[in-house]
């Protein structure tokens, strides 16, 4: 009876959150305006927005991009820009690091306990791939997934539930592979006004970073490795 009480619960959640999303999309066309092109549009009233009313603007922020990270949209990069447009770069990244982690932490446990039927069935592949990896490199392979940006938050999270990585562990995973990627993407907001795409970010001095920053979440790998192949010739 508690366990169908707890269900119950959770899919009631999971239900406002949707609800909440919807009303949004409804009501103010969120598609359309989570786009650089309308964010550059009304840089001007979103400043001033900022500038009368700067923590409920903040409340607001934290809210959308944890939403955003929940249903798995791949804008991230586009929040943190915004974020660091709107209230600086160390504001933007802190705000937009809280609204990620919340956001995972509530996916996790969601995909968890309501979706993992649904997400075993269709992530079957990749888990088995994930798990092998884990066993191998340890939960640095999370931090390294994060450093790539090869994968959005919504799989590398479905990835960590099925696979029942604790969940303060993908607690401090998230922080730490998330910070280079969005600390450039809120450097990126700076220059906002004169960007015409995501992929202006990414000049070459800015991809050399992320490489580097790759192969540094990368070291504790290459050191297992090396550690196991001696072990293997000194047998």
């Amino acid at each position: 009876m508690r366990a169908m009480k707890a269900v119950h619960r959770r899919l009631l959640v999971l239900g406002v959150f949707a609800l909440v999303l919807g009303i949004l999309v409804y009501r103010f066309g969120l598609p359309n305006f989570l786009t650089l092109k309308y964010i550059q549009q009304r840089s001007v009233y979103l400043e001033a927005c900022v500038a009368h009313n700067y923590w409920l603007s903040v409340f607001i922020y934290l809210i959308s991009c944890t939403l955003a990270v929940v249903f798995g949209l791949p804008i991230i990069g586009l929040f943190a820009m915004v974020a660091g447009f709107l209230f600086g770069l160390w504001p933007g990244l802190f705000y937009t690091v809280i609204a990620s982690l919340a956001g995972s932490l509530i996916y996790v446990e969601v995909a968890r306990h309501l979706l993992k039927r649904i997400l075993e069935g269709r992530y079957m592949t990749q888990l088995a791939r994930f798990n092998k990896r884990v066993s191998q490199y340890g939960h640095s392979y999370l931090v390294a997934l994060h450093f790539s940006t090869v994968l959005p938050f919504f799989l590398i999270n479905s990835l960590a539930a099925l696979a029942n990585v604790p969940i303060y562990t993908v607690a401090w995973t998230t922080v730490v592979g998330s910070i280079p990627s969005l600390f450039l993407y809120s450097l990126a907001g700076r220059k906002l006004s004169v960007m015409t795409s995501a992929r202006d970010l990414f000049t070459p001095d800015v991809v050399l970073l992320l490489i580097v920053l790759a192969i540094l979440a990368l070291m504790p790998t290459i050191v297992k490795q090396i550690q196991k192949r001696v072990e293997a010739c000194e047998e």
